[in-house]
């Protein structure tokens, strides 16, 4: 990444808070599911939830981290009221880590639809 070190990207702060909710409420529904799983019909000797069980700790993971990073990135970020927005300065790195992990959880959020019609989307 040689020549980004001063590159700041920016987001603003509600979108990140927008979006540390939405983590949240995606890590309750993949406890919650991995419950039921593990507790109905004999949870890891069962086939049928075999690679549900693997996607949704998956999930689980990936929105944790992503919780976390966002929390940091509010609390270490430059953040600046910009014409009554609050606006996080992020560097390239950062950005880079954040877009990563987004990726990560939008393709484990498909994986769950398609392989085992299974909806995350917040209703």
């Amino acid at each position: 990444m040689k020549g980004e070190e001063n590159k700041y990207l920016t987001f603003k702060k509600k979108d990140i808070q927008d979006m540390l909710n939405d983590t949240g409420v995606f890590i309750d529904r993949a406890l919650n599911m991995l419950t039921t799983c593990l507790l109905k019909e004999g949870g890891f000797n069962h086939p049928k939830y075999d690679f549900l069980i693997e996607l949704l700790c998956e999930s689980y993971s990936v929105n944790n981290k992503l919780k976390h990073f966002l929390e940091k990135t509010l609390e270490y970020s430059s953040i600046e009221l910009e014409k009554g927005t609050e606006t996080v300065y992020v560097d390239s790195q950062v950005a880079f880590v954040l877009e990563t992990l987004v990726m990560s959880k939008i393709m484990n959020a498909s994986d769950l639809q398609t392989e085992v019609n299974l909806s995350m989307s917040i209703h």
